[in-house]
């Protein structure tokens, strides 16, 4: 049986995290309302979560088709990656078709904010796997904090190669107009 303490550290700190969010949220939008799409942006999104749908749906059904030593090494992570895999595919399939920063989002917020969050996940990985990342032959949780500071480095990586493309087309069509 739980103890009370436990129960309500839990409930506080999803508490916490929930108003931390929220303030996030509205410190990273210009006007300070919810995300704000064009219609080009919804179709291109709405295309982004198809894809990521059938990438998390493949990568769920791998596991029926992998040994059981290696489902019992990835532990937890077995559950996370069809999760990250989706993900993945939605961010960057809405990056590279401009459909990811809402229209009133600032991007040097967003930046610094996502940046944040990954070195975040990334420090909080390192810390709980001081000893290494696998414990009785299974990888630990904190390998979960790993892979999405990872993620979020490569949306970053993601957002700049965008962001240089885009600024490259622009220079490109300045040069054909002159």
């Amino acid at each position: 049986m739980y103890n009370a303490g436990l129960i309500v550290g839990i409930i506080t700190c999803f508490a916490c995290v929930l108003i931390f969010a929220a303030v996030i949220i509205k410190m990273a939008h210009t006007d300070g309302a919810k995300p704000k799409y064009d219609e080009r942006q919804q179709v291109a999104r709405g295309k982004g979560y198809t894809y990521a749908f059938y990438t998390a749906a493949v990568f769920a059904i791998i596991p029926c088709f992998i040994p059981e030593g290696i489902k019992v090494f990835l532990g937890d992570m077995l559950y996370f990656i069809p999760l990250l895999a989706g993900m993945l595919v939605h961010i960057t399939y809405c990056i590279f078709n401009d459909a990811y920063m809402e229209m009133n989002l600032d991007p040097k917020r967003f930046v610094c904010i996502f940046t944040c969050i990954g070195i975040a996940n990334l420090l909080i990985a390192f810390a709980n796997c001081k000893d290494g990342f696998i414990e009785d032959g299974s990888l630990k949780t904190g390998v979960i904090n790993l892979s999405m500071g990872i993620l979020f480095m490569i949306i970053m990586l993601e957002v700049f190669i965008k962001s240089r493309l885009d600024a490259k087309e622009v220079e490109e069509d300045e040069e054909s107009e002159a």
